[in-house]
């Protein structure tokens, strides 16, 4: 959910093997990123489901590997790449609608989201797999 909005998020295939590969550090948690308990020795750590993990955990996460931003700033970095792509006609590959609904963005149109249940759900499925495929391309 994002605002107390439910929001359908459609996973490509890399980041299911990437679910089932957190799920043996999460073990039987319910929440994915389980917030990290400070610990005695660097190499073992301990999980508390109570609450999710902290921003700056995620953040010192991010920087860890080299990046310069923070969790939000790989949102703007897909949709930049997805609305900036053309086909062979010269055309935007990616409708910007289905750029904006994937990121759980309102429809500026309070009517057409009101009658759009459907939300562009098969088209967003195709270009999250496209994005997914040029992030992870070894994983095709």
């Amino acid at each position: 959910m994002k605002k107390d909005r439910w929001h359908v998020v459609h996973l490509a295939d890399q980041a299911l093997v990437l679910l089932k590969e957190l799920r043996k550090v999460s073990g039987n948690c319910e929440r994915l990123f389980p917030k990290i308990d400070d610990c005695y020795h660097r190499d073992v750590f301990v999980l508390d489901d109570s609450k999710p993990i902290s921003e700056t955990t995620m953040l010192y996460a991010i920087r860890g590997t080299g990046y310069d931003c923070d969790a939000h700033g790989f949102r703007g970095t897909g949709s930049t790449y997805l609305n900036s792509l053309e086909d062979d006609e010269e055309r935007q590959m990616w409708d910007p609608k289905w750029i904006e609904f994937a990121l759980s963005h309102k429809d500026k149109d309070q009517v057409a989201t009101a009658c759009n249940a459907y939300r562009h759900q098969k088209p967003r499925a195709r270009m999250l797999q496209f994005y997914a495929d040029q992030v992870f391309p070894s994983a095709n």
